[in-house]
């Protein structure tokens, strides 16, 4: 995405990309930038296309925790035969989640309902090093992954009122919550674009580690200015 070629002048951008740091809606991100509605999607869209191959190289290692996040689809909350289901259904998309004990992340998604073993290994088996620990909740999913990635395993049955869970689990379960509030701030987000925001998710966790050494908005500035890739609008 080249900034230089805009009309709008780049402390505009670094405004807009303040806003996309503390994943400020559209709405809000327009109004604090003086730029329509329109134009705020459009950005925010070339600004993930810039991230889109981020979580591509994320190999992690060493004690890794994986779980998983479940997503009502709103596609298909909004067709004609929509019918509501209880639990963990076909009405849920199911979002692959993992993170090593250095706090590098991996989001994915997983299909749709409770994943099959063959999900987990396509979400996730390219991002574990062999050799790993892999923490996990006795999902039956996982132990196929377990064997593929050439790992060991360490497991604890999933139970809120169990002190020893909480605390094995805390650091994905913690992910998990985090990653959760920050769907909730784009209801009504199309699944096709699903992937890109958790892209931009795992890409902000990782800068946000490291602001102590590069303020974020400044780090993310020179990403998207070095960066070529291009976003095309339907418009």
């Amino acid at each position: 995405m080249n900034i230089n070629t805009s009309n709008k002048e780049l402390p505009v951008w670094e405004r807009f990309i303040t806003c996309m740091c503390y994943n400020a809606p559209v709405d809000l991100a327009a109004e604090v930038c003086g730029i329509a509605h329109t134009t705020a999607f459009e950005w925010r869209h070339r600004v993930f296309a810039t991230v889109d191959g981020y979580q591509d190289r994320l190999v992690l290692r060493g004690r890794v925790w994986i779980d998983e996040l479940y997503l009502t689809d709103s596609d298909i909350v909004r067709s004609a035969d929509y019918v509501p289901k209880r639990g963990l259904s076909k009405n849920k998309i199911c979002i692959a989640v993992a993170i090593d004990a250095y706090k590098n992340a991996v989001v994915a998604i997983c299909g749709h309902g409770k994943p099959s073993s063959r999900r987990i290994r396509d979400a996730l088996l390219s991002h574990i090093a062999p050799g790993s620990v892999i923490v996990h909740d006795m999902e039956k999913a996982h132990m196929s992954l377990v064997r593929a990635a050439k790992c060991t395993d360490e497991a604890y049955k999933a139970d809120v009122k169990d002190p020893v869970y909480l605390e094995a689990m805390e650091l994905v379960n913690n992910l998990c919550s985090w990653l959760r509030r920050y769907l909730f701030r784009f209801p009504g987000m199309k699944k096709g674009n699903l992937q890109s925001y958790l892209n931009w998710f795992v890409y902000l966790f990782r800068v946000r580690r490291d602001e102590e050494k590069w303020p974020k908005t400044a780090r993310v500035m020179r990403h998207l200015l070095m960066t070529d890739a291009h976003y095309r609008s339907s418009r």
